[in-house]
Formats: C-alpha cells, sequence, structure tokens
C-alpha cells in the first residue's frame, strides 16, 4: 500500500511540474500590469501531503512542495537568498531549486546545485536543533522566475503543522492537499484577514479522502517594525488529526485539550517524582522563619530567579522535556522548563500547590480550545496556588516580581497541569494601566535666562523592571553616560545629573531616581515679557503614525501612565501676565490632560498620559493621530511673565 501511495505522490509531482509550462515574456507584461507596485508575485503555491500511519499505529507524514515565483523588477536582487528550515522532526529531501532566465523563447532554465547544510541561530537561544538548507539563486534577472521543490518527511504526528497562504508576494494561486485514509479525521483551523477566501473541498478515492484547501487573488502581508505578529493577520490554516483507525482499533492524537494535556503529561510525568534530599534542605532553609505560604513561595521564586541562570536550550525533545530540578540546581542555568522544574520542586518541598503550565506568549494568537495542539503554545511556567489566586511564576526574567506575570504572556492562556487527568485553563491578567506609572516631579528656578531646576522620578511596574536591571547591568561610564542622556528637560543644552537612587536593590519598590538639570537659551524675552514653555518634557512628541508605511496594527509591551508634575517659581520683579487653558484628550485607550494653577509664588503645571490595552488597531491610528496632534498643541502653549 506505501509503494502505491508514494508512485502516487511522484505522479502527482510529475503533473504539477509539467501542469506549469514556462511563462513568456507576455505573461511578464500581464503580472507587471496587475501588481505595478509589487517585487514579484507567487505564481503558485502547492503543498501535497499524505497521511500513513506505522507499525506502532501512529501517523506520519510526506508531502511535496512546490513554488513559483515571478520577479517584476530590480529589487530582485534582495530576494536571491533562500533557506528551507528544518530539525530533527523533519527530513528534507530531493530539493530542487531553479532559476529561469528570460529567453528570445521563453525561458532558460539553471538548476541551483549549490545548497549547504547551516546551524539556524534563533535571537535568544544559545542552542537548538534548527537548521536550514541554504542556496542562492544565482542568475536571477528582472522578469525572470524561480522554481522550488522538495519533499518532507514528518515523522512525529504533533508536529503537523500549519501551512500559510499568504506571503511577502501577493500570491496568484495556493493549494494545500491532504490525501488520508477516509476513516482519519482530519481538522483544520483558518485564521487570518482573507480566510474567507479560503474554499475547502474533498473527494473519495478509494480507501482515502483527498481533502484540498485552496485560495486565488491574496494580498501581499504587509509588516512593519512594532507591528503584530504576523500570525495575527496572515491567512493560514493549522492542521491535525483527530479520530483515526490503526488497523481495526480506534486512535485518536489531538481532538481536544484533553488529548493535548495527555501528551504534554507523558512528558513531565517521570520528572522529580522521586524525593530529593538535596533540594528538600534547599526548600527548607530557603522558606526557614518565613510563616505564610505566600511568603515561602515568594522566596522561592526569589532564590530560582537570582541563581539561576536562564540560558534557552533546545535540542529535540529536549525543548519540550524539563530536566530534572537537581541537575538545574547543580547546574546553575537552564531554560524556561529546567526553571520551571525547579520551582515546581522547591515549591512542592515546602508544601506548596505549585504545577508545571504551558503557555504561549503574545507571538502566538491562538486558543487552547480552537487549536489544542503544539502550536498554541511555546513556553513553560509554574504556576503556584495562592489562597488569593494563581499566582504565574516565570523565573526566566529575573527582574519581575512575586504576583507579577512577564509582559510577554500578559492576557495569555494557561494550562496548568494538576494531574494526571486534571489541568485547568486559566487566563493570565493584563496589569492596568496605574500599575505602570511614571512619576516626574520638577522644581524649577528662572533666573537670568537659565533654567535651574532638581527632579524626582517614580518609576512603577514594567518600567521600573527593565530600568532597573538595565542600570544594574551598566559601569561607571555607562551609567554617566545613560543619566546625562536621560534626565535632559528643554532642549539640547540642557545638562544633567543624578544624585542618588532608591529603590535599585528591591524590586518590590518602585525605583526612584533623584536628579538635577540646567538649560541655557530656553526663555525667551521680548521687552519687558518673558517667555517660557513649562513641558519641558514632550513624552510622544514624535509618535505620529505614519499611515501610508504603517499598515498593521501595533502592539504595545504593556498599558501605562505618565504624570508629569512641573513647579515654577516666579521670577523675582515678575508677575504672571498669562496662563494657557487647561486641555485634555480622551479616548479609551489613550489620552492626556493638562493642568495649570497659579499660587501666590508658583505656577504649578501637571501634565498626565495615558496608553491603556496591549495593541492599536489600524481602525484607531486616525484617532491616535489626532491625540498627538492635540497633545503637540498643549506643548506649544508658553506661560508669559512681566516685568512688575
Amino acid at each position: 500500500m506505501k509503494d502505491n501511495r508514494l508512485l502516487n505522490l511522484y505522479v502527482t509531482l510529475f503533473l504539477i511540474l509539467v501542469g506549469f509550462p514556462a511563462y513568456c515574456q507576455s505573461d511578464f507584461d500581464v503580472y507587471l500590469k496587475k501588481y505595478p507596485k509589487e517585487n514579484g508575485v507567487f505564481i503558485s503555491k502547492k503543498e501535497k501531503i499524505d497521511v500513513f500511519i506505522d507499525k506502532e499505529g501512529l501517523p506520519y507524514f510526506e508531502s511535496t512542495v512546490y513554488e513559483e515565483k515571478i520577479y517584476l523588477n530590480e529589487n530582485f536582487k534582495y530576494f536571491m537568498d533562500e533557506s528551507i528550515h528544518y530539525s530533527s522532526f523533519t527530513e528534507i529531501s530531493n530539493l530542487k531549486p531553479e532559476v529561469h532566465i528570460p529567453a528570445e523563447k521563453g525561458y532558460k532554465k539553471k538548476v541551483i546545485t549549490d545548497i549547504t547544510d547551516e546551524d539556524e541561530h534563533e535571537s535568544g537561544i544559545f542552542h537548538d536543533d534548527n537548521k536550514s538548507k541554504v542556496f542562492y539563486y544565482s542568475g536571477l534577472v528582472k522578469g525572470g522566475k524561480t522554481l522550488l521543490t522538495y519533499d518532507e518527511k514528518i515523522n512525529n504526528p504533533y508536529f503537523f503543522g500549519s501551512g500559510y497562504f499568504a506571503s511577502y508576494f501577493p500570491v496568484e494561486h495556493v493549494e494545500y492537499i491532504i490525501t488520508a485514509p477516509s476513516d482519519m479525521e482530519i481538522l483544520c483551523n483558518l485564521f487570518g484577514d482573507e480566510k474567507d477566501k479560503v474554499v475547502y473541498s474533498k473527494v473519495v478515492k478509494g480507501k482515502n479522502t483527498i481533502h484540498t484547501w485552496s485560495a486565488r487573488n491574496l494580498k501581499k502581508l504587509e509588516y512593519n517594525e512594532g507591528g503584530v505578529p504576523v500570525s495575527t493577520f496572515a491567512t493560514h490554516a493549522i492542521f491535525r488529526v483527530g479520530n483515526y483507525k490503526a488497523g481495526k482499533e480506534d486512535k485518536y492524537l489531538l481532538r481536544s485539550v484533553d488529548d493535548l494535556y495527555e501528551y504534554y503529561y507523558k512528558l513531565v510525568k517521570d520528572v522529580n517524582n522521586q524525593p530529593n534530599e538535596v533540594l528538600q534542605n534547599l526548600s527548607d532553609s530557603i522558606t526557614n522563619g518565613r510563616e505564610s505560604n505566600d511568603d515561602k513561595a515568594k522566596a522561592i521564586y526569589y532564590w530560582v530567579q537570582n541563581n539561576i541562570k536562564y540560558v534557552a536550550f533546545e535540542d529535540g525533545m529536549g525543548g519540550f522535556v524539563p530536566r530534572e530540578a537537581g541537575l538545574v540546581c547543580n547546574r546553575r542555568y537552564g531554560d524556561c522548563k529546567d526553571m520551571s522544574s525547579l520551582l515546581y520542586k522547591l515549591l512542592n518541598c515546602a508544601g506548596l500547590p505549585a504545577y508545571y503550565t504551558w503557555i504561549g506568549t503574545r507571538d502566538i494568537p491562538y486558543k487552547y480550545e480552537e487549536v489544542p495542539c503544539l502550536s498554541v503554545d511555546n513556553h513553560m511556567i509554574c504556576t503556584y496556588m495562592s489562597e488569593n489566586g494563581p499566582v504565574f511564576l516565570d523565573a526566566t526574567s529575573n527582574e519581575n516580581p512575586f504576583n507579577w506575570p512577564t509582559s510577554f504572556i500578559q492576557g495569555k492562556e494557561a494550562l496548568v497541569g494538576v494531574g494526571e487527568k486534571e489541568f485547568k485553563l486559566l487566563q493570565v491578567p493584563i496589569l492596568s494601566k496605574e500599575t505602570n506609572h511614571t512619576i516626574d516631579s520638577v522644581f524649577v528656578d528662572l533666573k537670568e535666562g537659565k533654567v535651574h531646576g532638581n527632579g524626582i522620578i517614580q518609576y512603577n511596574g514594567y518600567s521600573s523592571f527593565r530600568l532597573r536591571s538595565a542600570i544594574q547591568n551598566m559601569d561607571n561610564s555607562q551609567k554617566k553616560e545613560f543619566y546625562s542622556s536621560s534626565f535632559k528637560k528643554g532642549n539640547n543644552k540642557s545638562t544633567c545629573g543624578v544624585d542618588s537612587l532608591s529603590g535599585l536593590g528591591n524590586k518590590e519598590l518602585p525605583l526612584e531616581v533623584f536628579y538635577f538639570f540646567d538649560i541655557d537659551d530656553y526663555t525667551k524675552t521680548n521687552e519687558d515679557e518673558l517667555y517660557f514653555n513649562p513641558f519641558l518634557k514632550k513624552y510622544w512628541k514624535s509618535e505620529q503614525i505614519n499611515t501610508e508605511t504603517i499598515k498593521i496594527a501595533l502592539e504595545n509591551q504593556y498599558g501605562m501612565m505618565v504624570t508629569s508634575y512641573v513647579q515654577i517659581q516666579i521670577p523675582e520683579g515678575y508677575k504672571v501676565q498669562y496662563l494657557p487653558k487647561n486641555m485634555e484628550y480622551n479616548y479609551e485607550k489613550f489620552g492626556f490632560e493638562t493642568t495649570i494653577v497659579q499660587n501666590a509664588k508658583s505656577v504649578e503645571v501637571t501634565y498626565q498620559f495615558f496608553q491603556d490595552g496591549l495593541t492599536i488597531e489600524k481602525n484607531e491610528f486616525e484617532e491616535w493621530n489626532t491625540f498627538i496632534k492635540k497633545l503637540n498643541q498643549a506643548y506649544s502653549e508658553l506661560i508669559i511673565f512681566k516685568k512688575v
């Protein structure tokens, strides 16, 4: 049976190739007319996948990939490097890249044979087993095409995967074809802005069913720095196997979250299930003298944060199975699973309810119940069940205090493994903007055209965590340079310095910086009038969104508030002649307010901004730009003092 299917696979590939003859120059003209502003077009993208059952009754997948692209302008040179990614879970074979160069009649074909295997080094990963087959489309020219075919085999059914319809070029036609036994349930979830263009069909052929998902005329994917992850808007599918038969036996793979959790539980059930005297003694020493369970949990969490270095290390199933807590403790380093393993063990040694927890970072937009497969998460933490509710402990960050989730898992679903058959789906909170409040208090004297001031700035929440960590990792010269640029006020002639810091060594306290500054040539005079702009730090002044270049929603790391308070001593021999009017602009996700009050000897200016939520959607860009415009209008206002 398998040999027949393989024969069918290669026959299909042959037909696919024969079915796409070389395009003549007139075809190039057609695409250029249809896509005059694009660098190229995906003429066709096809993947044909055949599903088999191995001797152990598990599915595996053999696929053939075909891609054809045409390049419409001189920017082809930016697309000549190509790579095919794989790992220990996949096998790549029969890789055949080609360049088709326009000739007098049709195209001249050039087969690319210089293909190298290279290790991938993803940012933040010390080691993993991801590799790429890398090649270069040498000889490519404007109007040329590239054809790419290769075979891929996936041996582990849990790693069967996703297929993207949209791409960095517009796509004329894309197709995913899965041929599987008719008694096998093939499940598919569609996502993306153009998912309504995807057409599904199925045909029964003998004992097999051919499932086809196809789409035509998909727009190019837009992306910009600071934008939401591509998977939140790119049209794509997540495929998985549900029920199936192996011989006469009914089997199942990934029908629901229960099935996914059963697989995950198998990966951790044999880890940390034996007593460990060394870890028990360590847990006892860390929690000694602490009365409440929360204080004990906090002490253990801080110990792991401070003593275990986060090193991402992914190699085969080592990227999914936590290492023994004793090994992690001895090594003094580990990845997210390893740090979770040590937290889990130390907390349980202290008699505290703690559980392995799987979670996706905000790069992944799916929920467990809609996509119960390995595509739904990429991270592991430990959940401690306090009497006041769950506490999500992610020791990969040594900045966050107890009961503060790392910012990149805010709002995400957490799969908490309670027991062999029991799990909980819990929601990580999105922390309010008020918890991330920066308060800058400035006291100003105006003398002889100079501005002299002292300030106290207090950072709370995520802003304080990151700044504290950054300062602690700087040497003295770096700190001096950082301070001299961070606390300037008014204009580029400002000089500043830091007197002292408070809360640097305690992550549970706000970080306070006591600083001073001087500004030359900031005030303006005209006869007996003195002009002063009280908005010494113009937050978000240049944050206008260019709607011509920014095409997708923007992502915020966290909601935040900034309050700036400026007290200006009324200069000797002057009185206040003009105060700007109070201004405000409020939208549900961002806004500002200014308040200006005159006292006997001073003028007090308070201006406050907020940004709430984790995204600015595309349909909110104009609202945001109106907000920035109004804010800049407020910034342009002056206080006028007049000689008495």
